[in-house]
């Protein structure tokens, strides 16, 4: 009924997809032209609400990331997910915790699903299967027996599951996806066969059409994990491309050095009122300790009731920062032009460091910068290497499963 209506006017498609071994189905629903949308529900159905809480939609992220402190999450005129934060925080976010993976595959989280951190695009070919190689194609490759469940969509959707035994070769296994007594896979033009590489052997699994399929695991087996099958990474060079946006703005790629010749410290209402009387406010004296270089370092303290441009005046005055070429300034701060921030550079460009003996709950400076903005040099290395010819010595490599599960 969804793809009726919405697909051919607004690409957007709809199937039931297996999600892993339990033998569930989920509702999944793409724009393929990568687009955001919303789904709402009108006329009392209860869809929506009988699905819930399975059903998460990129309007739901960006309500849930908003309602953290400090973080406020939009769509914007791009399309893109767009993440700012307050009080001169910065983001960082846990893969660890918020990622998810599947069979073989290496763990991806958060910022690899929204390319936040993604430098290389590849076209990843899902109509194409390559196990590992066996030594014989007629000994024993499986341990556990299992289902295979296959699903496909090349504007009809279809499925098919083959059983499989303990006692299952490369051989037999093939011979069982081609059976012809059902006869799916055939009909979808997907079938199995054994390769040749070297003096070892390979199971293939292709669709002669070109169209994309997926394998999940349903019934607890082994298969998966004991051939470990993975789409077809030869010719994987072709599929290869630095991603678009920073082929077009290379400042959006680092050199990957670290740039520590800026800091600022935390944004205060006033210049001029003594910290225990500012917003925040402070409740400790404290100490900013500067580390030149290996013997060189010096020390400016700060009081509950000095100001922030007194603060500047003891750093411009430091007979040891002066010689450095590090100066400090009372700057507005560029979120809110009603507050103040101290900000601490080495007109040299060299880098240098600074801790804050209160920590969090003092001045509380740091790097305002970060690493270096980009100059070109990365992405036109690796613009170069994918212009050559690549080869890959071991196939298939290690890669995205995509349809694997």
């Amino acid at each position: 009924k969804i793809n009726n209506v919405v697909r051919t006017p607004q690409n957007i498609v709809a199937s039931v997809v297996a999600t892993d071994g339990t033998g569930l189905n989920r509702l999944k629903i793409t724009d393929t032209d990568g687009q955001t949308f919303n789904i709402t529900e009108t006329g009392g159905g209860t869809l929506l609400t009988d699905i819930t809480p399975k059903v998460r939609t990129v309007g739901d992220l960006v309500t849930g990331l908003s309602t953290m402190t400090n973080l406020t999450a939009s769509i914007n005129t791009l399309g893109r997910l767009e993440l700012n934060t307050g009080n001169n925080l910065r983001l960082a976010i846990n893969e660890l915790t918020s990622s998810v993976s599947a069979a073989g595959d290496l763990n991806k989280g958060f910022s690899d699903f929204f390319g936040l951190n993604r430098l290389i695009d590849s076209a990843e070919n899902f109509s194409r299967y390559r196990s590992d190689t066996f030594a014989s194609s007629s000994t024993d490759a499986i341990t556990t027996a299992g289902t295979l469940h296959f699903t496909g969509n090349d504007g009809t959707a279809w499925t098919k599951t083959i059983a499989y035994t303990a006692s299952d070769t490369l051989t037999t296994l093939a011979a069982k996806i081609n059976d012809t007594a059902d006869p799916t896979l055939s009909d979808e033009s997907v079938t199995a066969s054994i390769v040749v590489d070297g003096a070892t052997f390979r199971l293939e699994l292709a669709d002669a059409e070109g169209d994309e399929f997926a394998i999940v695991e349903t019934g607890g087996g082994s298969f998966l994990a004991d051939t470990n099958i993975r789409t077809d990474t030869r010719g994987l060079s072709n599929r290869l491309k630095i991603r678009e946006d920073i082929q077009q703005n290379n400042s959006f790629i680092s050199r990957g050095s670290l740039q520590s010749n800026t800091f600022d410290s935390l944004a205060f209402n006033s210049k001029t009122t003594a910290f225990n009387a500012t917003v925040p406010a402070l409740a400790a004296n404290g100490t900013l300790q500067f580390t030149l270089d290996s013997s060189t370092t010096a020390t400016v303290s700060y009081a509950t009731t000095d100001t922030l441009a007194a603060v500047v005046s003891a750093i411009n005055t430091n007979v040891t920062l002066i010689r450095a070429n590090i100066t400090a300034e009372a700057v507005i701060d560029e979120t809110d032009d009603t507050k103040f921030k101290l900000k601490i550079n080495d007109n040299n460009g060299d880098d240098f460091m600074i801790v804050d003996t209160r920590g969090l709950t003092g001045l509380t400076v740091d790097v305002s910068q970060g690493v270096a903005v980009g100059d070109g040099s990365i992405a036109e290395e690796l613009a170069e290497v994918f212009n050559k010819s690549v080869s890959f010595s071991e196939i298939p490599g290690q890669g995205t499963i995509g349809g694997l599960a």
